[in-house]
């Protein structure tokens, strides 16, 4: 709102109604409302009175689809330098996907790997493989790689709104394991008062419920989200070895929402629970007896606790924005010796098949944007820190402690209705590993309205793996000792795309 006899400009933030108050002795301005999943309404308003109405026009277009993954600020698909592929709510729910590795699968974007050994779920993106591929939830990473790559098929979506692909390195952005690309998973919010149940059979064995409570209050907007999800697996008739793992998730999240004066507030505590049951047959005779109908079965267990707060200024002079995290994930593995024919078990004592590993991690980011709403150009600053504390059977030395911390810019230029550039660089410090300097640079050209033209260039990097670093397994097989010397690996990249 810009007031013509005061000669000042001012920005509002409607609430959850749409309604935004302005002092009565205000007379004659320029009112301009901006919502980026609505038509702009500019107007002069020369008699104030008590009530205005403003309706706005909805855009419905997947094109204006609202993104945050990579971005300066808030933006759309059609506005953005980036390669971008949203999967929205809509797409997860027509795909009656359960896990991230299920909606993927239906992309050809996305190539899938399976092991079936522990029932995992890999990908890679345009030839780049997992262990280059950031995996995030609200923009922080989901901690605990496996031979250096999250297991999709532990990420359940039933609290998942929609996904943000980004294509190409956002190494700027994210720091380390982004070279291949970024998949941000942004969580349901509580829109109104409800409370919704979601039940799913199949009959090859598969069980789900999800139950979804969101309550809006007075001072804020509570969201409560439980359930669980289990798969009997698939196998031989005359076999307990199964070609399909037997799985089993447990699920629950809590979070709320509040806003003080021009400050948002959102607090998330989530739980996860995942775990994998490998049958095996009976090996007669048994030592040290020769009992038949026992068998050796294998339990693989993971644990994910996650607190998360973010804090958000969006409508001051410098748009800003705070998350701090901790993420505490437990990785068991259990063996045991199974009387198939009395239904009993007794886990073994063998140290190299019943073993722990535990990734505590505090995480840290803060970006601010300055000058707020400028049409020529944005310059964004940021921070990440992240403090990381692994133990583990396997694990020389039992415990190190690693830290990284970041400084990242990037700016974005706009020359006119149809270029717009955005440069980046990051300046990365671990306390292990030599960390490369991070540059980027992004165009896009818009040749007419439906023809975009994008390219750019990125420099990424993979941090070395806490295997490949610190991994110390000997057995009559084996004899693998981590290399703590290891330095990054990096990868200049360069792509273009034409889209209509």
């Amino acid at each position: 709102m810009y007031c013509k006899n005061c000669k000042h400009e001012k920005t509002f933030s409607t609430n959850s109604k749409g309604e935004v108050s302005i002092d009565k002795n205000t007379a004659g301005f320029h009112l301009n409302i901006k919502h980026l999943s609505y038509q702009p309404f500019q107007d002069y308003i020369n008699h104030f009175s008590d009530t205005l109405l403003v309706s706005l026009q909805r855009i419905n277009n997947p094109l204006t689809e609202v993104i945050v993954t990579g971005q300066l600020d808030r933006s759309t698909v059609h506005e953005s330098v980036n390669n971008l592929i949203i999967l929205s709510n809509k797409d997860i729910q027509s795909s009656a996907s359960h896990h991230l590795g299920d909606l993927l699968n239906q992309n050809a974007l996305f190539d899938l790997s399976f092991d079936p050994a522990i029932g995992s779920t890999g990908v890679s993106i345009q030839g780049m493989s997992g262990n280059n591929i950031n995996i995030l939830l609200d923009g922080m990473p989901i901690v605990g790689r496996k031979a250096s790559q999250i297991d999709l098929s532990q990420i359940n979506l039933s609290n998942i709104n929609k996904v943000e692909i980004l294509k190409g390195p956002g190494s700027v952005s994210y720091g380390t394991n982004s070279t291949g690309g970024v998949i941000n998973l942004i969580s349901k919010k509580p829109t109104y008062n409800r409370i919704s149940v979601e039940s799913y059979l199949e009959n090859i064995g598969i069980a789900k419920i999800n139950i979804d409570i969101d309550r809006v209050l007075k001072d804020g907007d509570l969201h409560f989200n439980v359930g669980k999800y289990s798969f009997s697996g698939i196998s031989n008739s005359n076999s307990r070895t199964q070609l399909w793992k037997w799985k089993e998730q447990s699920f629950m999240n809590l979070q709320f929402y509040t806003k003080i004066s021009n400050l948002d507030f959102l607090h998330k505590i989530s739980f996860a629970s995942n775990q994998i049951r490998e049958f095996n047959d009976p090996q007669p005779p048994f030592p040290p007896t020769d009992l038949t109908g026992l068998a050796l079965d294998r339990y693989y267990n993971t644990d994910r606790f996650n607190h998360y707060i973010k804090i958000t200024n969006p409508i001051s002079r410098f748009n800003w924005k705070a998350i701090f995290s901790y993420s505490d994930t437990k990785f068991t593995n259990e063996q045991f010796i199974v009387d198939t024919i009395l239904n009993t078990f007794i886990q073994t004592t063998d140290s190299l098949f019943n073993t722990e590993d535990r990734y505590k991690v505090i995480n840290s980011r803060m970006e601010i944007l300055l000058p707020e709403n400028n049409e020529l150009f944005d310059f964004q600053l940021g921070s990440d820190f992240k403090f990381e504390n692994v133990y583990g059977s396997r694990i020389l030395n039992n415990s190190p402690h690693v830290y990284e911390f970041s400084f990242f810019n990037q700016t974005s230029i706009n020359f006119n209705n149809r270029l717009q550039t955005q440069i980046g660089i990051r300046i990365p410090y671990h306390s292990i590993y030599s960390a490369p300097l991070i540059p980027s640079i992004h165009l896009k050209y818009d040749i007419n309205e439906s023809i975009q033209l994008r390219s750019s260039y990125a420099k990424g990097f993979r941090a070395p793996s806490y295997k490949e670093l610190y991994m110390d397994f000997f057995d009559t097989n084996h004899n693998i000792i981590g290399n703590s010397q290891l330095l990054a690996e990096y990868t200049h990249s360069m792509q273009s795309s034409l889209n209509f």
